[in-house]
This record gives C-alpha cells, structure tokens and sequence, in this order.
C-alpha cells in the first residue's frame, strides 16, 4: 500500500550510508577526529550537524592505527541535493584552519585549498567560511589577512605569535579552478573538491590531489551526487573503492566511500526509495520538495539530483526519448522486394565502423536498422565486396569525417552506386530523419547500439541547422549517423522523389 503523505512526512533519512568503507575498529575520540570536529561544531560554531553529517565526520576521519595520519588519503562522498554537504565542507575547513593546530603536526600542514567545477562555484563556499567567521566572536578574534580579490582570494588565521607554526606559515584558505595547472607548487594538507561528478577527464585531479601528498594528515575529501558515464574521475574513484567494499577488501585501502544512494532496479517513483539518498530528510529537507521535483524532473535528473543514482547521460541527446521509444517497434522490417538502402560511419576515435540500412516497409513508412558494427574498418570494403546487388545505393561524408577515409575504397569496387554526403545535405539528411521520427513515418527495432547511440547524440550547430556531433556525444552516435546517411542514400538515389514526399510531409 502506498504510504500517505503524512505518513511520509513522518520518515527521517538514513544514518548510515548503503554503501561505505567499514571502519577498521571501534571508532573513539582516541581512533577518529571526527568527534572533536563534532564538538568543535557545537561548541564554537554552534551548529548542531545532522545525524548523517556526524556518522561522515567519525568514519571520515578514522585515524590509522599508528594514529600518525589519516586512514583514508582520499574521501569520496555521494549524496542527494540539498542534503547538506556544503554544510559539512564547511565545518570541516573551519576546523581544519582554527583547531586541527592542536591536534596535527607542526609543519605543512596548515593550507587548505578548494576547487570546483568554476572558480566563481569554489569562491561560494569560500566566502560562507569568512561570513560565518565574522559573526562568530571565538572565530572573528583570530581572523588574519582576508583577502577578496576575484580570482585571488585568501583567507588566513592568526593564532598569535606563541602559537606560529615553525614554517612560519599561517594557516590560510585559498581557491582554485579546475585546470591542468590548478595547485602547481602549492602543499595542502586539506584539498576540498566539490561537485566531483564534473571532472570530464583527469587533467585536474592530476595537478591537485598531489598537494596533499606530503602532510601527514594530507586528505583530500571529494563531495558530490551522482554522476553519468562522462563524469570520469568520480566514476573510477566510486566503482574501484565499491569493488572493494563488495569484495570485503577494504583494509588495505587509502580511499574511503561513503555513498547515500536508493537501492538500484527499482520504481524510482517510489517514494520509500526517497530517505536512502537523502539523509537529511526529515530534519532540514522536506520530503514534499523532493516528491515536487519528481513531477518536474525527467527520470534521468531525477535519479542522479534526488536519488544519487548512475545513469548514462546526465543530459538527453537530441532525440526526444519519448519520440524514439514511441517509434520502436520490434516487428518493423522491410518491405518484400523493397530496395535497400545502406549507410556508413565511423566512430570519432576510429576505433569502430557502423552500417545501417534503411528500406520501405509495407505500410509505406520506412525501416531503418543497424546490421553491422564492429571494431577497426579494414573488414568494410571486403564485406561489401561479398554483398554485391544487395543494396541499392551507399552513402558515407565524403569529406571532413573518419568515415571519408574509405570512400575511395568503396567507390572503386564499382559494385555499389556511392552516394557521397556532404555540405548543405547533411544538415537536410538529419532534419529529414528527425522529421520522420517525430510524424511516425521511420521506424526502427529495439537494438542496444543504435538505441544507446538514439539516447546520447547531441547535436552540434551547422548555421541555423545542426548534425549528430561524433566528438562530443556521451556514447559513439555513428550507427545512428549511418542510419541517417542510409535515409540520404534513398533520397540522392536517381529518379528517387524526396523522401518528404514520399510521406506526405510538406516542407516550409
């Protein structure tokens, strides 16, 4: 039955996270930091941090069992929105700059640096530690240099001259962007990276997290909600430390996991599924916001914003997917006799060749369906050259794409009528397929390949008008584009009307 919604209002969100690394032992003040963090929250900044925030602070902090560094080098946490991590990154800093000095080695260990996806976004977080430093007196009295300088910006604490460290230097807080070069020359023995999932390769986590290398309580601590199969560095740092939390082999492990997500395979409009990513439900987060943004949001957003669950792209292709699943039909093939049409491309890394055809069905719409994909392209001209009189014309971009490469070797097999797509008809190839899709006149058989590359190829601007973009797609499009080029070989084809016109469609 399903639960009221004051029933559901009544749910507090889960403590312990589904998926973490589990302590080595007992965790104490004398075996975590965590609990002086805790206290250091209540007592001094006056915050009361959520049940979820604590357990995060005790198990994230884990002492090694000689208690000369942290267990963990590297934290890793996912969690719904608006759950309060940013909260937890801040209590952390704030700790880190006035009280970690009693606890931690003399030494390097007194920079804290921030990234995240934009510096303007790593700035934020910033400026909420120097706000709450100043209208807290314990804090505002040791407060050093601030300096607010865009693009510059310094934070630094004075804990006055019998308390200097032996460097001779204060602690201090400082931003940065993510870049290749981000951190170059700087120690750290905090590195905060917020909204992980936005690291689209590896170059920034390459020039920052060795800032942290040398401190011995050197930490870089990583917060984020889910991502998709773009968001690199998260996807690596969560499948390698949940392997080995599967795997029950964590206790050699440098990196911790702590990850609030929903169970995985089930209805994600089940509204039970809600306090499992979302532990501050019940507390400072109302369910009824979250239940609001499921009629907002598209399943995919909704899952990784609220549910922190993976899913392929974060953003949808250009395809409407209701417009693809609505033209899936596992029964379409191509009429008796019909003249089949073929298209060819290649992946932008070149690493694998698609061949789809397209062909009237008997109802007068047209089939379109990948027979072939596979790995390198040296098999594609000898395949053809099996295949002859089987297809009435090939289409493949003559010029600019990977795929260019073999039409001269196609064009000399003297087999197959080649049609070579480029300039103004590629634009006019895709806006014919789109057209089609949307009045129901191109269908197509559920296939993994061309329904992965259908739910990820975005669009890149030619003009007014816009093609598949090879480069930039989550997923490689080409079965897609050559279904497309398959459209533009029926169309080119001699004596051929347009495919417009074939159904019915009138062009403005």
């Amino acid at each position: 039955m399903t639960p009221t919604l004051s029933e559901l209002r009544q749910l507090k969100g889960h403590t312990r996270p589904r998926l973490f690394t589990p302590p080595l032992r007992p965790l104490t003040p004398e075996t975590s930091l965590g609990f002086d963090v805790i206290h250091f929250a209540h007592a001094v900044m006056k915050i009361e941090l959520l049940p979820w925030q604590q357990f995060w602070f005790i198990h994230a902090l884990e002492l090694n069992e000689d208690l000369s560094g942290f267990r963990f080098r590297t934290v890793v946490t996912e969690v719904g929105r608006q759950n309060g991590k940013s909260l937890v990154g801040k209590v952390l800093i704030t700790w880190r700059l006035y009280a970690s000095k009693d606890l931690l080695p003399d030494g390097l260990d007194v920079r804290i640096l921030g990234a995240a996806q934009s510096l303007a976004k790593a700035e934020e977080l910033w400026e909420e530690v120097i706000a709450f430093a100043e209208v807290c007196p314990p804090l505002f009295r040791r407060m050093g240099q601030v300096r607010k300088v865009n693009g510059a910006k310094r934070f630094s604490i004075d804990h006055g001259k019998l308390n200097r460290s032996k460097s001779g230097i204060p602690p201090m807080y400082t931003v940065e962007a993510l870049k290749d070069d981000a951190g170059r020359g700087i120690t750290a023995g905090l590195l905060f990276l917020d909204e992980l999932r936005e690291h689209r390769n590896w170059d920034a986590w390459a020039a920052l997290n060795p800032t942290t290398s040398v401190p011995a309580f050197g930490q870089t601590v990583c917060a984020s909600n889910a991502g998709d199969k773009s968001s690199v560095v998260l996807r690596t740092l969560r499948d390698k430390a949940v392997a080995l939390i599967e795997a029950g082999r964590t206790d050699s492990s440098t990196v911790g996991y702590f990850g609030w997500s929903a169970p995985p395979g089930l209805d994600h409009r089940d509204p039970l599924l809600i306090p499992w990513a979302n532990p501050a439900v019940g507390y400072t987060l109302k369910i009824d916001a979250v239940l609001a943004d499921l009629e907002t949001f598209d399943e995919g957003k909704y899952r990784t914003e609220r549910l922190c669950q993976w899913v392929d792209v974060l953003e949808p292709g250009i395809i409407p997917v209701d417009v693809w699943r609505d033209t899936t039909d596992p029964n379409s093939r191509r009429a008796q006799g019909a003249e089949v049409y073929l298209g060819v491309d290649m992946s932008y890394d070149r690493r694998r060749v698609s061949l789809s055809i397209a062909a009237k069905r008997g109802d007068g719409a047209w089939h379109g369906e990948t027979i072939k994909r596979a790995a390198g392209s040296d098999w594609v001209i000898p395949w053809l050259a099996e295949r002859t009189g089987k297809f009435a014309a090939v289409a493949l971009q003559g010029r600019g794409a990977p795929v260019s490469s073999l039409a001269e070797g196609i064009k000399n097999l003297g087999t197959v009528p080649v049609v070579e797509w480029q300039g103004s008809d590629l634009t006019i190839a895709h806006g014919t397929m789109y057209d089609l899709l949307l009045s129901k006149q191109l269908w197509h058989r559920p296939q993994p390949a061309l329904d992965e590359a259908a739910a990820t190829a975005r669009a890149k601007s030619l003009g007014d008008a816009w093609v598949f973009d090879r480069k930039n797609s989550p997923d490689d499009p080409s079965p897609l584009i050559s279904m497309c080029a398959a459209l533009h070989a029926a169309n080119a084809s001699a004596g051929r009307r347009s495919v417009y016109e074939d159904n019915d469609l009138m062009v403005m």
